[in-house]
């Protein structure tokens, strides 16, 4: 039976291809399986890299591989974003294909099929270790890898949980261990490394005073140090020969270009034109530079070819394996999109089409660059040629009617995750749905403010978010009051300033930025259950509870309004003895335990109420006891409150031996007799249980 090899071999022949030929010849034989190793560089502009010509640059490990291979000088990403970016390389489909458009919210559906499931459908061991919680498997990439590292319990705490991540070093520390075990292959190894984010580090430790003032290059040299580190590896194990090594960007950075501080808003070739150096050492051609357009969607289809794979169903991306073996590539046109400016803060969202020639942005006020004479993109030729915009226009508009989208159910976040989401703009509230979707704000004949005109008080914005993370509120309240001053309708504006107020103690004024965003219709979750924060604080209790039951209506799950519900109902000492509110906050103290069986807080008061309470109709002693053991097994029997509570509850069920044990263990604990109002507080229950007596609380 003929090969597939020499099947391959005949065809290109038929049509004349000799240097094809050539490098088929060489390729090795399916049962010789290839590995391949996927480095993806977070954040990474190519310009930004030695072998891309930049002079400052220290990155001799990528520049060396783009020596052994094939360097793509013009590969475009599909969105300015880590998420949906790496699951178009992970899939060879684009955002609308996929469904996942921005960071944080979605999950990647099961029925859109991954490089890793089909190598691993196919014998292969597959790994990935992702370096942030951008990544995470709860957004559905780790679909197809037998071991998907995405540990972050040592990471440092960031101001959004999406940033949160480890150092290279450690992703690599742990990439090397499963590739030492793994060797022997076949295996496909996903390594992502994200130091080039924002906030950068000089690394100084590692390259003392030579990136002084520079301290994005410095992020970049030190990745291409770990890069250094997987070559290597694969060199002193002879692995380099049986391996495709792909690195790649996920998307670039403005550092200031076209005003954009980093990246998500805007779709200039700063945040859209990535690095892509593809190697396979003595197979591919060495130190071949292609110019041809292609996009981070070809990467899916392009591996699967190099090993001999048929994609598991038509896509986007095609395969660059011709170029990879020396033989031409004509330029295809690339697809890019952000919808940040739109969920971020209600602008107009973005879509663009890249040629050889052209660059086209669909916005409020279109944009138009001829890349050829300007790739730095500072001539907008929209006005001067009409008739190519609405060719590009037309073309943009076939181009997505040819799309086949797959939607993605949303992701499952904790309410810490969602509240942190929320107040920084992204909709992952229940009142996401108040507004409309970016596909249907960009058809609605009501334009909406182009990020070009209001890019600069976005970056005041975040000026201002880090003046917070400093928690110098009246500064960052000048900064978000001239925002506000010159942008009204800035909802994300209003609510920075809610929180700075109300860290201030000034509720009154962030009561009043909190309803400005509601009225704007934006951020709904996160502006309710700071309006019904603030509204508490001044003690109105009745404005609070209703806000927070808003938010329960439109999405029930959340935890932090059934808390908020249940501790507010109680706040009053008159609604202490009101059973219909005890009751109500017993349901919602419930609804925490059920949603988030974890909160030691929540089993407390829970447990504490069932125990303690004077109405016999409200008491459940074998219910609490449950609740208080959870909480003490949670806390090891080191926190106070657990045992305090696991004592009354075995009190309100007689178990007073019991009761009384908990206690002393409890005033055993260090500290607790050095506070004298718990100790006696504590030492007169103990009393009561050893006098056989329960505990109830005064009303």
């Amino acid at each position: 039976m003929m090969t597939r090899n020499r099947l391959l071999w005949l065809a290109f022949a038929v049509v004349g291809a000799a240097a094809l030929w050539i490098g088929l010849r060489s390729w090795p034989a399916r049962s010789k399986a290839v590995n391949v190793l996927l480095v993806t560089l977070d954040t990474t502009r190519a310009d930004r890299i030695g072998c891309y010509g930049h002079q400052g640059a220290l990155t001799p490990a990528i520049d060396e591989l783009a020596r052994q291979g094939v360097l793509f000088e013009r590969t475009y990403a599909p969105a300015p974003m880590t998420l949906p970016a790496h699951a178009t390389i992970l899939t060879g489909l684009l955002p609308p294909e996929h469904g996942l458009r921005t960071n944080g919210l979605n999950r990647l559906a099961d029925q859109v099929p991954t490089l890793a499931e089909a190598l691993s459908q196919r014998g292969y061991s597959t790994a990935a270790f992702v370096a942030a919680f951008v990544l995470d498997s709860k957004f559905g990439l780790d679909r197809g890898f037998q071991t998907y590292d995405d540990d972050l319990s040592d990471a440092p705490e960031a101001d959004h949980p999406l940033h949160r991540s480890r150092g290279g070093d450690r992703v690599v520390d742990q990439a090397l261990a499963w590739l030492d075990r793994n060797r022997r292959g076949p295996f496909f190894c996903w390594v992502h490394l994200y130091e080039p984010h924002y906030p950068y580090l000089g690394h100084e430790d590692h390259f003392g005073t030579k990136f002084a003032g520079r301290p994005y290059d410095a992020e970049i040299a030190f990745v291409d140090l770990q890069v250094g580190r997987l070559t290597k590896f694969l060199s002193d194990h002879g692995l380099d020969t049986r391996t495709v090594v792909v690195v790649a960007g996920d998307h670039g950075e403005g550092l200031n270009d076209h005003q954009e501080r980093t990246h998500a808003y805007l779709l200039y070739n700063t945040t859209m034109q990535v690095p892509l150096v593809v190697s396979h050492r003595g197979r591919f051609a060495a130190g071949r530079r292609e110019r041809a357009v292609v996009s981070l969607a070809d990467l899916f289809p392009t591996l699967l070819d190099c090993l001999g794979l048929a994609p598991p169903r038509a896509g986007t991306g095609r395969s660059l394996l011709p170029a990879l073996l020396g033989g031409s590539l004509p330029s295809s046109v690339c697809y890019g999109e952000t919808d940040e400016p739109y969920l971020d803060s209600g602008w107009a969202p973005l879509r663009s089409l890249t040629t050889e020639q052209w660059k086209y942005i669909r916005t409020t006020r279109p944009e138009l660059y001829d890349l050829q004479q300007d790739p730095a993109e500072t001539r907008d030729l929209a006005s001067a040629h009409p008739p190519r915009v609405g060719e590009m226009e037309s073309q943009l508009r076939g181009y997505e009617s040819r799309l086949t989208a797959h939607p993605a159910p949303a992701a499952q976040l904790s309410d810490q995750d969602r509240r942190t989401l929320a107040s920084l703009g992204y909709a992952a509230g229940g009142g996401a749905a108040a507004k409309p979707s970016p596909s249907a704000a960009l058809a609605s004949p009501e334009p909406l403010p182009d990020v070009k005109d209001r890019i600069v008080y976005y970056n005041k914005l975040e000026e201002a978010r880090e003046i917070m993370g400093r928690r110098d509120y009246r500064q960052a309240v000048e900064v978000l009051l001239e925002i506000v001053e010159a942008v009204p309708d800035y909802a994300r504006a209003h609510g920075h300033l809610g929180v700075c107020f109300a860290e201030m103690g000034r509720f009154p004024e962030a009561e009043r930025h909190y309803r400005r965003v509601l009225e704007l219709g934006r951020d709904l979750e996160s502006a309710q259950m700071n309006l019904g924060l603030a509204c508490r604080a001044q003690g109105k209790i009745d404005d609070a509870l209703a806000q927070f039951e808003t938010v329960l209506k439109t999405n029930p799950q959340s935890t932090d309004a059934h808390w908020y519900l249940a501790t507010t109902l109680l706040e009053r000492e008159q609604d202490q003895a009101d059973l219909e509110k005890v009751k109500k906050a017993i349901v919602h103290y419930s609804a925490v335990v059920r949603l988030r069986p974890d909160d030691v807080q929540a089993l407390v008061n829970l447990s504490w109420l069932l125990a303690t309470h004077e109405k016999a109709e409200i008491r459940d002693g074998s219910r609490a006891v449950r609740l208080a053991e959870q909480a003490c097994k949670r806390t090891d029997y080191q926190a106070p409150p657990a045992l305090d509570a696991l004592a009354a509850a075995y009190a309100a069920t007689g178990k007073f031996d019991d009761a009384a044990r908990s206690l002393e263990q409890c005033l055993a604990l260090p500290g607790v007799g050095q506070d004298p109002q718990m100790a006696g507080a504590l030492r007169y229950r103990l009393r009561l249980y050893r006098s056989g007596s329960p505990y109830r609380e005064p009303r």
